[in-house]
């Protein structure tokens, strides 16, 4: 039997940037279910997501994990609390990979794991470009031009 409690921590906790959003599933419920020797074991909020977005998109944990490149019982003991209480960000990825998320499912993902959605931003082609200490100016001006060319609708 599942009983219910938020697990959402507050957004200070998540050190999430400025500008960048904080909608949490109403997965982020989780609750406890028991372990099948009578022990409850704490579902977290990404493994009741994990779970809600696997069974949304027809997928069985054997795909999650092969697409992903986990291993399917680890997928499994996600989803049921027994595995990955808060997994490495790496392996938040895999999951997100073999679940085929979206972007805003990856970032759900994230969130529900406990890390930052801003972290996934880097910089920007220019930024690279203008900060790489091998490029001459007249380097940097060909390829910010070629590259504003190619990208301009």
């Amino acid at each position: 039997m599942t009983t219910g409690t938020l697990l959402a921590p507050p957004r200070s906790q998540l050190d999430i940037p400025p500008g960048v959003g904080y909608a949490l599933p109403d997965v982020r419920r989780a609750g406890s279910v028991s372990d099948g020797n009578g022990a409850a074991v704490a579902v977290t909020a990404f493994g009741a997501l994990v779970k809600e977005l696997r069974l949304s998109k027809g997928l069985t944990q054997r795909e999650v994990a092969e697409v992903g490149e986990l291993a399917t019982g680890y997928v499994g003991g996600v989803e049921t609390g027994t595995r990955g209480q808060r997994p490495a960000r790496k392996f938040v990825l895999k999951f997100a990979a073999g679940l085929r998320a979206t972007r805003a499912e990856r970032d759900q993902l994230l969130l529900a794991a406990g890390y930052p959605v801003g972290a996934l931003k880097g910089p920007t082609f220019e930024q690279v470009v203008a900060q790489d200490p091998k490029l001459r100016p007249d380097q940097r001006v060909a390829l910010l031009s070629t590259y504003r060319t190619m990208t301009e609708r």
